[in-house]
């Protein structure tokens, strides 16, 4: 009997380099709890299709994962816990280093260590909707960078002084 793969849906944003063949390409996804990860892999680990520098990005692509654990939200959706480590050891840049947060009405992903990142969304339905998904929860909305920063520190158990 043939065997399934697991894996999430993921937008390859850039080709990075050419080295190591055939490819590599950065990509990303957002989770359930807004926290953001980004990945740097070989294109044919993300993708059947052929990548290179000439390619139109962004591109969708899928990372094989494995189903960690299952729970239900408060409002009754199924969140799925996975690990992109396993089967083939994609492992995230990000390691939970922040999280999105409403910051006086915008959205921003707020980094842990007092770090800027830049995120630049395709889609401005996709972005209303996240931004509405993140502003239905009053624990991430903050009127300065200062307060999203500490609560994002005590959701990921950071040191606020750390890196700033």
């Amino acid at each position: 009997m043939a065997e399934w793969m697991i894996g999430v849906r993921v937008s390859i944003s850039r080709y990075v380099s050419d080295e190591p063949q055939p490819g590599i390409v950065e990509c990303d996804f957002s989770d359930a709890h807004g926290r953001h990860w980004r990945f740097v892999e070989k294109t044919a680990i993300v993708s059947t299709e052929y990548l290179d520098a000439h390619t139109s990005y962004p591109q969708p692509g899928v990372i094989a994962c494995e189903i960690v654990s299952r729970s239900r939200d408060a409002v009754g959706r199924e969140i799925v816990r996975i690990d992109t480590e396993r089967p083939w050891g994609v492992e995230s840049l990000d390691k939970q280093r922040g999280l999105w947060c409403l910051v006086a009405g915008s959205l921003e992903f707020v980094l842990a260590d007092g770090g800027t990142c830049e995120t630049d969304w395709d889609d401005p339905l996709e972005f209303a909707q996240f931004a509405r998904f993140v502003a239905a929860r009053p624990e991430r909305v903050h009127p300065s960078m200062e307060s999203a920063r500490a609560f994002v520190c005590s959701q990921l158990g950071a040191t606020p002084d750390a890196g700033a």
